[in-house]
C-alpha cells in the first residue's frame, strides 16, 4: 500500500482495508496518516466496533464504510468524501453522540442553542460541504464559516465534523418520533 501511495503522488482518495496482510488494525492507520496527511482515508472493515469507529476518526480518516453496506451505500460515501465530507454509518456513532440511555450526564444533543446561520451553516455541512462551498453558498468568508463550525461543536457537544452531521440527524430522528 506504501509503494502505491508513494508512487501515486496525485491520489484524491485512499481506500483501505483495516485489515490487511503486513499492514493491520488502528496502528496502521495511524501511521498512514501520519505519512500521508492531506491525503483522505476511507477505511473498509467487516468490523462494525462502535468504539474502534470513533477511535479511527478521532484519527482523522474521511470516513469508515462496514464491509456489509450495500454498494449503493458504498459509492455515496466515496462520493460524499470526495467532495471534502466525511462518512461513518450513524448505527455505529449514535451512541456516542447521544450518550447511553442510562447515563444521565449525556443528553440528547439540542438545536435550541444554535444560531439561524449555524443551522445553515449546519445544513450545509449535512450535505458533505467543505468550508470553502458553505462559504460560497451563504455568501460569508472561510474563517466565518470555522467560526460558526466551532461554534456548533460547542453547543452539539462534538469533536469534528462527522460527529456534529450525525448529532443533528439523531436530532432531527428523535424530533420525528415525538
Amino acid at each position: 500500500v506504501r509503494a502505491i501511495l508513494d508512487e501515486e503522488a496525485a491520489l484524491d482518495l485512499a481506500i483501505v482495508d483495516l485489515r490487511m496482510p503486513g499492514a493491520d488494525g488502528i496502528d496502521w492507520i495511524r501511521s498512514l496518516r501520519t505519512s500521508y496527511p492531506s491525503l483522505p482515508l476511507l477505511v473498509i472493515s467487516a468490523t462494525e466496533d462502535s468504539a474502534l469507529v470513533r477511535a479511527l476518526i478521532g484519527c482523522g480518516i474521511a470516513g469508515f464504510i462496514p464491509k456489509s453496506d450495500s454498494p449503493a451505500v458504498v459509492l455515496q460515501a466515496v462520493r460524499l468524501v470526495l467532495a471534502g465530507g466525511t462518512y461513518a454509518p450513524l448505527r455505529l456513532l449514535s451512541d456516542h453522540v447521544l450518550g447511553s440511555a442510562g447515563d444521565p450526564g449525556h443528553a440528547a444533543p439540542t438545536m435550541a442553542g444554535l444560531t439561524p446561520r449555524q443551522r445553515e451553516v449546519l445544513a450545509q455541512l449535512a450535505r458533505g460541504f467543505p468550508n470553502k462551498r458553505i462559504a460560497r453558498e451563504l455568501g460569508l468568508s472561510e474563517s466565518t464559516v470555522k467560526v460558526h463550525l466551532l461554534a456548533i461543536y460547542r453547543v452539539l457537544a462534538v469533536r469534528n465534523r462527522t460527529e456534529a452531521v450525525i448529532a443533528a440527524q439523531a436530532y432531527l430522528d428523535i424530533e420525528s418520533k415525538r
